[in-house]
């Protein structure tokens, strides 16, 4: 019995205590449902334009007198769900398909949505771990990737406000994982299904184009033609006209009462926390974002990411476009910084090719990337010194480091393949 106890301590059953850590983990969620059920938070918003759509009220998808009322009918406070910038927009101001989408959990109860979209939260969660590491291929262990994503403190916030960022995450791992396989068609079609948050649409819609995939691209536009199709065959035209008609309002929330500059993090709040909301800080803001874009574009142009992508300059390439994409994005939240955390599991996955100081270095970002959420809230410096912009930025840095530093080993690589075989075509002549 004494050598069995000693042997399951060993190296060799690592694996056996990394898996068990890792349905543990999600256990440990699992256990936390019937809490998320009763949190309220973001997801009350989804929940009343599903509402509205599986109601058959979709002509009021965008009416806030009609989203007034409902949340007076829920009992909750409109101290906390409404504000001077929701008699402006309402509390639902999503496209149209996304009201589709969230339209089963609008048919259901409150507190069940809430606990249903818990769970699906935590399934995608496992999915999107199962799909990076088959992108990884065997560099990281599943159970290892699961631990790592679950507790990114990202996933955590997008979990306990119901909010969509992992399943945004998913839909773009989706994607690569179809793109990696050569399905380029389903990839892009995956892509368009990002539509229902048309931000993120623009964030990762530029990275096929650089990369010349126009198999992806057909897929892209074909996608979003069936989801026009098939939202307008449901809900009729009215929503989209509406939503159309907001929409130039919805590009200007900053500009709107209650605006939570606090918790904005993407590179455009960056600047708006120092210089105000000025045209300034608009303008330094895109400035950094596109410049971030170009340089993730002049790397990523080469590498093919298809049947090479087991390499390590695909790896970085690929996860180097991810966080250039939410850099890119001009409306993020916390929960929105999910893929960033995607992106630093992708560098571990290296960890066997760095050296001593690299490896310093990189676990110290990835405890930065960690951390920082954590720091920032407890002390309350997320208005002055929004660390996780910073984290980001750095983890960006070290992507851009590390597909610069493996093409130019393959540069090295290539020429010395083609001097090897020059010297063999002269010895054989």
């Amino acid at each position: 019995m004494l050598r069995i106890i000693q042997n399951i301590f060993t190296k060799q059953y690592h694996r056996f205590w990394v898996t068990v850590g890792a349905w543990a983990m999600v256990a440990l969620y699992v256990g936390t449902i019937p809490i998320a059920a009763k949190k309220g938070g973001d997801f009350v918003h989804l929940w009343i334009g599903g509402h509205l759509v599986a109601t058959g009220q979709m002509a009021q998808l965008y009416a806030p007198p009609v989203h007034k009322a409902i949340v007076t009918a829920l009992n909750l406070p409109l101290s906390d769900y409404w504000g001077a910038r929701y008699d402006i927009l309402g509390v639902f101001f999503y496209p149209p398909l996304t009201g589709l989408l969230y339209a089963p959990l609008g048919a259901l109860p409150l507190y069940w949505a809430q606990a249903t979209q818990a769970a699906i939260n935590i399934g995608l969660g496992v999915c999107s771990a199962w799909l990076l590491s088959r992108i990884l291929a065997g560099r990281l262990r599943f159970a290892t990737v699961l631990i790592l994503f679950f507790t990114f403190p990202s996933f955590f916030y997008a979990y306990s406000l119901g909010q969509n960022g992992i399943f945004t995450t998913t839909l773009v791992l989706a994607s690569w994982y179809l793109w990696q396989r050569g399905a380029a068609w389903q990839a892009g079609a995956a892509v368009s299904l990002l539509a229902y948050k048309p931000n993120w649409l623009l964030a990762i819609g530029w990275i096929p184009l650089v990369q010349r995939r126009w198999r992806v691209l057909v897929g892209i536009g074909g996608g979003l033609l069936f989801l026009l199709f098939f939202m307008v065959s449901v809900m009729g035209l009215t929503p989209l006209r509406t939503y159309l008609e907001i929409f130039v309002e919805l590009t200007d929330l900053h500009d709107l009462p209650n605006y939570p500059l606090s918790i904005q993090y993407s590179l455009l709040s960056l600047f708006r926390r120092y210089l105000g909301m000025s045209s300034a800080a608009s303008l330094l803001g895109w400035g950094l974002a596109l410049l971030i874009m170009a340089m993730s574009a002049w790397c990523i142009q080469r590498p093919h990411i298809g049947k090479r992508a087991n390499g390590a300059f695909s790896l970085s390439a690929m996860a180097l476009s991810w966080v250039a994409a939410v850099c890119l994005n001009p409306h993020l939240h916390h929960y929105d910084l999910t893929l960033v955390g995607a992106a630093m599991i992708v560098a571990l996955s290296e960890w066997r090719e760095l050296s001593h100081l690299h490896r310093w270095l990189l676990g110290g970002l990835f405890v930065f990337n960690h951390l920082a959420f954590v720091v920032s809230n407890f002390f309350a410096i997320n208005e002055t010194l929004p660390l996780p912009i910073f984290a980001m930025l750095a983890a960006w840095g070290w992507l851009l480091f590390r597909a610069h530093v493996t093409r130019g080993r393959r540069a090295r690589a290539t020429k010395r393949e083609e001097r090897q075989l020059e010297s063999y075509a002269a010895q054989m002549a």
